[in-house]
């Protein structure tokens, strides 16, 4: 497999890249596994009920996380080296295919890589936080509002933020959401879920102090979620709606059908709604 320098890089999207480098990713070997593994964790966390059963799932997930970060530490590693005109590091780790190991190319592809893997594994977590939060689309936006942390792996303060986690669950039974293990919490760093429905955000650091900058937008995240005030990093608030949201799929499915027979179908729906379909040459086209 060759690659040109330059031509992937972490975070890029899939969109315009020619045909023979989607191929070389969708077939990488950690790709593939990796589809495996996320059926099986989504499956897991379908079972999941009590307490305890989220602590388990989510040592597994940090694991999956934690170790593809990992590779991808050493993917960088790798590159900073070899740019610096050394050899690659011997505990480096293994290229996918005929990758040339002296290559600055071979390893950005294995570094976009893994980079991918890992928000593939946070979409897991992801899952994980909108069943700890019920659902409520409103906390998981206003939590959602800030840049992006980074790689956990090295990260100075997770050990700590892990301890904690460990703490609240010794010593008080709850399970502590980790927001590394997601791509959409990144206000504070633990969702500790207390009985009855209540959830406390928690900053973790390694030495006792307040950052007033972090717990204002952890309260602004509160404040847009209960208490109507604004949504961090915005002017918006969110609004209560009282119309019931319903669909009529199957009334749809009907309507459509007979305006490609009829070449155009009206259908009154529940709630004085009305749909108008035009069949034209190409797709149906709602009016």
């Amino acid at each position: 497999m060759s690659i040109a320098p330059g031509e992937v890089k972490p975070g890029q999207p899939l969109a315009g890249m020619a045909p023979a480098l989607l191929g070389a990713i969708v077939m990488h070997p950690a790709q593939q596994a990796i589809f495996e593994r996320i059926l099986k964790l989504i499956g897991w966390l379908r079972a999941c009920d009590e307490p305890s059963d989220y602590d388990q799932f989510q040592r597994h997930l940090f694991g999956d996380i934690h170790q593809t970060e990992e590779r991808r530490y050493k993917c960088n590693q790798a590159i900073k080296r070899l740019r610096s005109h050394k050899a690659v590091p011997a505990d480096a780790i293994d290229l996918f295919g005929v990758a040339d190991p002296t290559n600055v190319a071979a390893w950005q592809f294995e570094l976009f890589m893994h980079e991918r893997l890992a928000r593939q594994l946070r979409c897991v977590g992801d899952a994980l936080a909108w069943r700890c939060y019920r659902y409520d689309r409103p906390a998981i936006i206003a939590l959602s509002r800030n840049d992006s942390p980074g790689p956990m792996y090295n990260k100075a303060g997770l050990p700590y933020e892990l301890g904690r986690v460990e703490e609240i669950w010794k010593d008080d039974g709850h399970f502590a959401l980790l927001h590394d293990l997601t791509n959409c919490l990144r206000i504070a760093d633990l969702s500790e879920i207390v009985p009855g429905g209540m959830t406390w955000l928690r900053e973790i650091k390694a030495k006792p102090h307040t950052d007033s900058r972090q717990m204002a937008r952890a309260q602004a995240a509160i404040d847009a979620t209960f208490s109507d005030g604004p949504i961090p990093e915005s002017d918006a608030r969110f609004v209560q709606l009282d119309t019931p949201f319903r669909t009529s799929i199957s009334s749809l499915r009907d309507c459509i059908q007979l305006a490609k027979q009829r070449g155009a179908q009206g259908m009154k729906l529940s709630q004085g709604r009305a749909r108008d379909y035009i069949a034209r040459r190409g797709p149906t086209t709602m009016v």
